[in-house]
């Protein structure tokens, strides 16, 4: 699973996820969509506060040359410094996963 740490902007009360910045390159995605959102969850063994699975507009993945919308996740790892996002699918070729696998695990 290739992961890559961003800056995740949220607005609003309830507060919600607007703008995903990766935080070594000058790209960032424009959030469109929350389509799925879950706090206290294990990923794979590893502990998050907060999980996100967004439609989001900006630099396609592994083409950043093109614009358009893509499905991301971001995750806030309790062990880790910043948001760690991925495109999903993952890599060129993989079939989409479902967020709700780890959604599924969130703890009470």
């Amino acid at each position: 699973m290739r992961e890559f740490p961003a800056y995740v902007s949220h607005e609003g009360l309830p507060r919600k996820p607007t703008e995903v910045r990766l935080a070594n390159a000058p790209l960032r995605w424009r959030v469109i969509e929350v389509l799925n959102a879950a706090q206290n969850v294990v990923i794979k063994e590893r502990p998050a506060r907060k999980i996100y699975h967004l439609l989001v507009f900006g630099p396609m993945p592994y083409a950043p040359e093109r614009s358009g919308e893509f499905e991301l996740i971001a995750v806030d790892y309790v062990d880790r410094s910043y948001w760690w996002i991925r495109p999903e699918p993952n890599e060129p070729g993989d079939q989409p996963g479902d967020v709700s696998d780890s959604v599924g695990r969130a703890s009470a």
